[in-house]
């Protein structure tokens, strides 16, 4: 095995699990299980599913993230002409090659559950060619794609074409032959429409016969369509050692379903291992090319994080001038009303004037806002966001509720109860201060959080 060895596009985790049973390998497993055997990179690819993305990310950035060694994220969907019943579903896979590569992955995951049906007693969750094209106009060079395992239409037709020529010597069956080729021509032609240069084929180190016809035809096509081809585990478990156990685990539920010719070697293998398997059909030189091709793919791919600050609601919201003036000695108060940012501006004027509106404006009062001040001020400093503008969105809700939506609104809601702030700018219609509420059961910065909803029922 080399110093750095190849990168492996196209694997599963458990969160294959979700229509059948399929996989038995944990997210934070297969990253580990790579690395540990010295590939450059590693690919999630479930069936329809994005869901270890995040998982995967945290485990990544907690081990990885300063090493060369990279992460891939992407989906292996089901690619058919029309949705429809009885048809067969071919797999095919997609790379996020950066964060708007990911958008579009998201984009087309929802295009497939939004349109899911049953079929043959299963959930079905295709994408049409059509929307595939589609997503990748509006998407342009954000994505990578392989013809994926022996369950590709690629692989299928090659299947197909192969018995149609052998079936051949014996009954003349040109036509079919012909239409077969063309089949094979017009989907490749669609491909590099959608992809490009970042269209790869897909090749498996298993030497069943059918593998093995499929292997030896792709390097026809490859060199006719001048695309390059890798070899992928597409796998399942992650040692060779667990076969049966996966196989256990695949008939589980009933059912006896054929695994030995599949599954027999979709499991994480190391670069000895997988030339152990394509030795009998490709060169020493051939092998190390299909290396050098997947190592390239990492030269496309930007790490990117899903993770994503929250975010505040915002309305605009007037400059209000202020009825009274206060002490300094209200610290928070002060520098609200002298912050540039109109949303604190705004919430701390509102509040004062209501107070002078109310008869409570005195020390008391002045203090708990100012309390209050310091919590919303200090938290969106560790936020990084501005926590007023969640009040002052949450007040003009609660006032369309009141005045425009013919609706009732509860005098209070659990721990918002307890903010002053919230009884001056009418989310609530209970004093705290009357009822010995304390401010620090709804916010305080040293549990910094979004507030909780504070709508009442309606």
């Amino acid at each position: 095995m080399g110093l750095v060895s190849y990168v492996s596009v196209h694997n599963h985790t458990h969160f294959s699990n979700l229509r059948l049973l399929d996989c038995i390998i944990k997210p934070t497993d297969l990253i580990d299980r790579a690395h540990e055997l010295g590939l450059s990179g590693i690919a999630i690819t479930d069936h329809e599913s994005l869901s270890a993305h995040i998982e995967a990310i945290q485990h990544y950035k907690k081990k990885y993230i300063n090493t060369d060694f990279k992460l891939i994220l992407g989906n292996e969907i089901y690619l058919v002409d029309e949705r429809g019943m009885g048809g067969k579903y071919p797999h095919f896979l997609l790379l996020a090659k950066n964060a708007e590569g990911h958008k579009a992955l998201r984009e087309l995951s929802s295009i497939a559950w939004s349109n899911s049906y049953f079929d043959r007693g299963l959930e079905r969750v295709p994408v049409t060619k059509s929307e595939l094209l589609g997503i990748t106009k509006k998407f342009p060079n954000t994505l990578i794609a392989t013809t994926a395992c022996i369950g590709g239409e690629l692989a299928q037709d090659i299947l197909r074409l192969n018995w149609l020529e052998d079936r051949n010597m014996l009954l003349v069956n040109e036509e079919e032959i012909q239409k077969y080729k063309k089949k094979i021509f017009d989907f490749i032609e669609f491909l590099k429409e959608c992809f490009g240069d970042d269209l790869y084929l897909e090749i498996a180190p298993n030497t069943s016969d059918e593998q093995r016809t499929v292997n030896n035809r792709m390097v026809s096509i490859s060199k006719y369509f001048d695309i390059p081809m890798l070899f992928a585990t597409d796998s399942h478990y992650l040692n060779k050692e667990d076969r049966y156990i996966h196989k256990a685990f695949l008939n589980s539920k009933g059912g006896e379903r054929e695994v030995d010719d599949f599954y027999s070697s979709a499991y994480m293998m190391s670069e000895d291992e997988v030339w152990e398997y394509l030795s009998g059909d490709f060169s020493r030189q051939e092998f190390l090319e299909m290396i050098a091709v997947s190592k390239s793919i990492l030269n496309k791919i930007e790490f990117y994080d899903l993770y994503n600050p929250q975010v505040i609601p915002t309305i605009q919201v007037p400059q209000i001038k202020l009825q009274n003036q206060i002490d300094n000695k209200y610290t928070y108060l002060t520098k609200m009303l002298s912050d540039s940012n109109i949303q604190n501006n705004n919430w701390v004027s509102t509040c004062l004037n209501k107070l002078k509106e109310k008869n409570l404006f005195n020390d008391i009062y002045l203090q708990r806002l100012d309390d209050e001040s310091k919590e919303l001020w200090e938290i969106s400093e560790k936020l990084q966001i501005t926590m007023t503008s969640y009040y002052n969105t949450m007040a003009k809700i609660i006032d369309i509720v009141w005045n425009e939506g013919d609706s009732l609104v509860g005098v209070a809601r659990g721990s918002a109860t307890g903010f002053l702030s919230c009884y001056l700018l009418g989310i609530t219609q209970l004093d705290p201060l009357k009822w010995n509420l304390p401010h620090w059961r709804h916010l305080t910065s040293t549990r910094p959080e979004f507030p909780k909803q504070i709508l009442g029922n309606s």
